[in-house]
């Protein structure tokens, strides 16, 4: 999920299609020689409009989806941009699924190593 793709050099608009009820643009993105990356190709669904990623899917040298990223709600963030409120990212190879909630999404916001144990989990 950290993959920085929308900085690989191949970059190419491949269709429209709706995600949500929401009209995308679909860009497909590929590593260039120097990237290091076990996905050969990764096409992300845009609502050009907030400029929001709504789908996200990862693929394997052999062209199959491996990894897909979908969107929650989308929301404003602490400093007006539009981000989406939550993930789910699916798995097919395995078909686990993991939901990340960001809800309460703030920026430069400071953490201790302590926040991090057991008892700072809690």
């Amino acid at each position: 999920m950290l993959e920085n793709l929308f900085a690989w050099p191949y970059q190419t608009l491949v269709g429209i299609e709706v995600v949500n009820r929401i009209s995308c643009q679909i860009l497909e993105s590929k590593p260039g020689k120097n990237d290091t990356s076990k996905y050969s190709i990764i096409r992300t669904w845009v609502d050009v409009r907030r400029l929001v990623p709504l789908r996200i899917e990862k693929h394997n040298a052999a062209g199959k989806v491996i990894l897909r990223i979908d969107s929650g709600r989308v929301v404003t963030d602490d400093i007006s941009r539009y981000v989406p409120s939550g993930l789910t990212v699916t798995d097919l190879r395995s078909n686990s699924v993991t939901e990340l909630d960001g809800s309460k999404m703030k920026h430069d916001v400071k953490f201790t190593d302590t926040e991090f144990t057991l008892t700072g989990l809690k």
